[in-house]
């Protein structure tokens, strides 16, 4: 497990302080995060507010005032999300992992399927329409997890609207296929709903177990080496031996076979036996 600080009121740290409180407040832990980075980004936050004081006095602000914590989530949350995104990883996904997915997958049995971090949601209903575009290779259709630790994205997500600037990478046969134009955007259409389900859930406590798949993209970055460990370590657990966890494309996993893990595509993993 990652080693994080335990904190005390009686600490003179103002933003162990801080981290403590707004985990609290928000379930958002600041500890997993690389702490130079987010301090900075929190102080300046905290001064645009009118805050000149140490973090103890912005803490205070964001517990009597719903809206200036919800700023702040805003801020420091990292909420992005587009329809095929880094088209490329979906490309190895369809032409690489499909195929062997199908040919372990247990019979009769659906996929289990898990997009971690999945803000909005536009990642989750991409592998959707995938798993439309190719349910001749499956027995049954994939259950299809997104997860996100903040509501108010998996709110978001359960609409399923996206707008045109989400839609820029994805494929015009996919996009009509499975989602309606709509409002100045797109939004999935009910088959695609039905398929994928949200749940409000912080990674590094998620009871996740028997996946095939795992997608967690552009999170793990922000956090500090032991935290990506750690985690890695969950997607490992996680998966059926020859499931797949699929990262960025700037993410690695550092000593993959210590976490059970081996490289098999690019910016793919197979869980090995073990």
């Amino acid at each position: 497990m990652t080693e994080r600080v335990e904190t005390s009121l009686s600490t003179d740290d103002d933003y162990i302080i801080f981290q403590a409180g707004l985990k609290r407040l928000s379930g958002v832990d600041l500890a997993y995060y690389k702490r130079r980075q987010m301090e900075r980004r929190t102080r300046t936050f905290a001064l645009r507010q009118g805050v000149e004081g140490d973090l103890t006095e912005y803490l205070a602000l964001l517990k009597r005032d719903p809206e200036q914590l919800e700023l702040f989530l805003d801020r420091m949350t990292i909420n992005v999300s587009q329809l095929w995104r880094n088209p490329e990883h979906f490309r190895t996904l369809e032409n690489k992992i499909l195929p062997e997915l199908a040919k372990s997958v247990r019979h009769g049995q659906p996929l289990q399927v898990w997009s971690a971090g999945c803000s909005y949601g536009a990642e989750a209903y991409t592998l959707g329409a995938i798993f439309l575009e190719y349910r001749d290779l499956f027995s049954r259709p994939p259950k299809i997890i997104g997860s996100d630790i903040d509501p108010r994205m998996i709110e978001r997500a359960r609409e399923g609207w996206f707008s045109a600037d989400d839609a820029r990478t994805a494929s015009p046969h996919m996009l009509t296929k499975y989602f309606e134009k709509t409002d100045g955007g797109w939004r999935a259409n009910e088959q695609l709903r039905r398929l994928v389900n949200f749940k409000v859930e912080n990674l590094f406590e998620a009871e996740v177990s028997e996946l095939d798949l795992i997608l967690c993209r552009n999170v793990a970055i922000y956090f500090t080496g032991d935290a990506r460990t750690e985690l890695h370590q969950i997607f490992s657990d996680a998966l059926n031996p020859g499931g797949f966890l699929m990262i960025g494309a700037t993410e690695v996993v550092a000593s993959p076979r210590d976490v059970g893990l081996d490289r098999a595509f690019p910016f793919s993993y197979r869980r090995v036996d073990r």
